[in-house]
């Protein structure tokens, strides 16, 4: 099922009230749904064709991941990131992964593109570590395919390439069986926002963000909600 880039746009203006609807209604999920939109920088090569052409992004996510080393700063994949441009911020604390590997507190960042070669919305990952730096290659990617190995193998779901707003390095989602899962979870009719919080859904396993259960009552989609939650 797809998802054109006017029902995306919709569906992040609308996620603004309903995660204010979760924290008026003191839902224990509210403090995870912290996604806000951020315009593309101006003159973007997309924007003549997608009015308004920007991405969903969810900054400062606290998570513990197991990871035996950190990143090389020289790390040829971190270099020319621009703070400006959504780069993970710096935080000064510590908190290193050991050589034994054991579980360390990393700071993730998410981003929700639309796809128009897909008809999808697409999940891109950034992580540092409280110092500020950068996740190693190996620790982000074994991290990622572990939480979606919960599901099963996921060997080819997890690709890195150009952010497509940014232009910086990032890990994301492949988006090849994005169209077929929505169409198992909701309608062609369905509302946009349904079909952005069934998308968060598919994807919860890497973001760690559950749809809140009172999503039936906050989209008047009860039915297809069901689904999701």
């Amino acid at each position: 099922m797809a998802l054109s880039w006017t029902e995306f746009r919709a569906a992040a203006n609308a996620l603004g009230p309903f995660q204010r609807g979760l924290l008026e209604s003191n839902d224990p999920h509210a403090n995870a749904w912290n996604w806000r939109w951020e315009d593309a920088p101006a003159g973007h090569v997309l924007q003549r064709r997608l009015p308004g052409w920007g991405f969903l992004v969810s900054r400062n996510n606290t998570r513990f991941v197991q990871a035996a080393s950190v990143a090389d700063p020289s790390d040829s994949q971190w270099e020319d990131s621009d703070a400006e441009a959504g780069e993970i911020p710096h935080i000064a604390s510590g908190g290193r992964p050991d050589a034994a590997g054991e579980a360390s507190i990393v700071f993730f960042e998410y981003h929700v593109v639309y796809s128009p070669t897909y008809e999808a919305p697409v999940l891109y990952v950034y992580a540092a570590l409280p110092d500020g730096t950068p996740l190693s290659t190996d620790a982000l990617q074994t991290h990622l395919q572990r939480t979606l190995s919960v599901h099963g193998p996921a060997p080819h779901l997890i690709s890195q390439d150009e952010h497509p707003v940014l232009g910086t390095p990032s890990y994301y989602l492949h988006p090849c069986e994005t169209a077929r899962c929505l169409a198992l979870l909701v309608g062609q009719t369905s509302p946009p926002l349904v079909k952005l919080l069934a998308w968060f859904s598919l994807v919860q396993a890497c973001t760690g963000m559950a749809v809140p259960p009172s999503s039936a009552e906050r989209t008047h989609a009860p039915n297809e909600m069901k689904k999701l939650t």
